[in-house]
């Protein structure tokens, strides 16, 4: 497989991992409301006032995991895919001495095609590492120095 449609089928299970954060938020997010609701209509003293409160604590805290996982989406969208890149930059997908990297949001490792790639956001501490790089060109993460061997 090349390279355009191997970066292709990661960014697709980067989107469906993304797609699938947002749906269970937004699930996270109701059920928290709807325990609000339920907290709301009981009105035997403290012991419910102190559930209620836990419950709204729940619905702002799921509704910002999916803000984040929102923004996620969002960065992962306006990443030019199509782009055959010189240099390590957001969108690129590199091959190291150490690892291959995809250089998006922070997912993690993924195997695909049993290859194993790890998704980083360029502002991540290797990802700032990386950045500009070209092949040949070497970086130190963690005081092991790592060679750039390719940037697509």
């Amino acid at each position: 497989m090349d390279n355009a449609t191997f970066k292709k089928k990661i960014y697709n299970h980067c989107l469906q991992i993304v797609e699938e954060k947002i749906t269970n938020a937004k699930e996270a997010v109701e059920a928290a409301r709807k325990a609000a609701v339920e907290e709301e209509r009981s009105t035997a003293g403290d012991k419910y006032d102190t559930a209620r409160a836990m419950s709204h604590i729940n619905q702002n805290m799921f509704a910002n995991q999916l803000n984040e996982v929102a923004k996620l989406k969002k960065t992962l969208t306006q990443i030019a895919i199509d782009q055959q890149y010189k240099t390590v930059a957001s969108g690129a997908l590199v091959k190291t001495s150490k690892d291959s990297y995809f250089i998006a949001v922070s997912i993690g490792r993924l195997k695909i095609d049993e290859q194993e790639i790890m998704v980083v956001s360029p502002l991540s501490p290797i990802g700032q590492l990386m950045l500009d790089k070209k092949s040949g060109e070497t970086f130190v993460f963690n005081g092991t120095t790592i060679e750039v061997h390719e940037v697509n």
